[in-house]
């Protein structure tokens, strides 16, 4: 484990800098932590903490739980081993999207997200669009075919669409998810048959909820795909939300 912690501060000191490194080992030593004692282990301050964490949840690094502690709401934030190393493998990501010949585009789509941790089709389309220098009927014709790649780099799980919740570790909601189950059914004390039907619960609905959005997001994907043709170009301007 010491091995890993130390290939991961240099992967991201490599990556982002010093003072995110610094932020980042203090999270792979000790664990889970607070605002105040982050800025006691690294004895910065805390704008520049807060600047980096950013960036470190801007790349799905670093979660973050809200704990009630003494009538007191308190925000903890821990690191994700597993994404920073995954970090390792951008390159042989990029190599792939060079390879989707059923997607228009999507080097450019990928690098982009890859660069930016998260982003919007609007930053795609102006990154690229800085980049190239594109302007009049073609901006028009890129605009189009960005838009078609980037609806179907979603569908087919290449891009996932992130929310705010998501940058709540999956742990801490499944445990929030239980802590309202435990409160729902009054149990204070539960059996562990009990806990075990609960835990069932959560896993189902889990599941059922990924079910609906994968049938959601196709269903839209294909609805614009359809609307790409030559006559129905303008609602393909609209995309995806």
């Amino acid at each position: 484990m010491v091995d890993i912690a130390r290939l991961c501060r240099f992967i991201i000191r490599d990556d982002f800098g010093d003072i995110v490194a610094k932020i980042a080992k203090v999270l792979l030593e000790k664990g889970r932590l607070s605002l105040p004692s982050i800025r006691r282990f690294t004895k910065l301050d805390v704008k520049s903490i807060k600047e980096n964490l950013v960036i470190l949840m801007q790349h799905n690094m670093v979660y973050y739980a809200e704990i009630t502690e003494n009538n007191r709401t308190i925000v903890y934030y821990h690191i994700d081993v597993r994404e920073i190393l995954a970090r390792q493998r951008i390159g042989l990501y990029l190599w792939h999207s060079k390879n989707l010949h059923n997607v228009e585009l999507a080097p450019a789509i990928i690098h982009y997200i890859l660069l930016n941790g998260k982003g919007t089709i609007k930053g795609v389309l102006s990154h690229y669009f800085h980049e190239k220098n594109i302007e009049g009927q073609e901006l028009t014709k890129n605009i189009t075919v960005i838009k078609r790649s980037f609806e179907k780099l979603i569908r087919e799980r290449y891009l996932i669409p992130v929310f705010r919740e998501d940058t709540i570790s999956a742990l801490d909601k499944r445990n929030e998810q239980e802590q309202k189950a435990l409160i729902e059914r009054q149990l204070i004390l539960p059996t562990k048959k009990e806990m075990s039907d609960i835990r069932s619960k959560i896993d189902n609905d889990i599941r059922n909820a990924d079910k609906a959005a994968q049938s959601s997001l196709k269903r839209k994907a294909d609805d614009n795909l359809e609307s790409s043709e030559p006559n129905k170009m303008q609602k393909t301007d609209e995309g995806f939300d």
